[in-house]
């Protein structure tokens, strides 16, 4: 199952990493988005990237497809499964920054510095159910983003719709939503490695 997490140690320093449990080889590697990147949006004007990112991903057409990434300014996202549970907008709603599914990696981090300023961007967001290309399926995805204070969890999903959530554990796993981990999780406390026992 993938996972994303994020924690800060005692100096300060920020990780965040994941590993990608799936059995099809998609052909990932580290990408490097530089500044000044042709970027192209399905609904918004296309525009250049205006920050560095690095992250593992595709390109496809010469899209970085990202699966995680971070952007020079400390602020990353990994897209993590949400099969079942994930449900986008079959069009665009006048109003709203409307984008395709897969753009959310690199609008977060071409725009943004900090989880607190995606928060704000997030409440006018619209996310359409459109593919990369005809090649490849709309991914059916949910979202960490973290920086160096904070991690939210974003779900675009049929009992929801877009909803963004606190995420004071730093983590993220595929499906189901956000809220039945968090619940899941009382099932595991005051639990510790000595009240298991070993017969022989």
């Amino acid at each position: 199952m993938c996972t994303g997490l994020r924690f800060t140690d005692d100096q300060g320093n920020l990780y965040f990493g994941r590993n990608l449990d799936v059995a099809q080889d998609y052909g990932e590697k580290v990408i490097i988005t530089p500044r000044n990147y042709p970027l192209p949006y399905k609904f918004l004007q296309d525009t250049k990237t205006k920050k560095a990112v690095i992250g593992m991903g595709i390109v496809v057409d010469g899209y970085p497809s990202y699966f995680d990434c971070y952007n020079e300014d400390g602020l990353g996202i990994a897209g993590l499964n949400f099969p079942h549970f994930a449900q986008f907008s079959s069009g665009p709603v006048e109003g709203k920054t409307n984008l395709a599914s897969y753009e959310i990696m690199l609008w977060v981090t071409e725009n943004f510095s900090t989880v607190e300023e995606v928060k704000k961007a997030l409440k006018n967001l619209n996310l359409v159910n459109e593919a990369i290309n005809s090649s490849f399926p709309v991914a059916p995805l949910h979202w960490i983003i973290s920086d160096q204070n904070e991690a939210i969890v974003v779900e675009d999903s049929k009992q929801y719709g877009l909803k963004v959530f606190e995420d004071k554990l730093g983590v993220l796993t595929n499906s189901p939503d956000f809220n039945w981990h968090l619940t899941n999780l009382g099932n595991y406390t005051g639990l510790n490695v000595h009240d298991a026992s070993v017969e022989n």
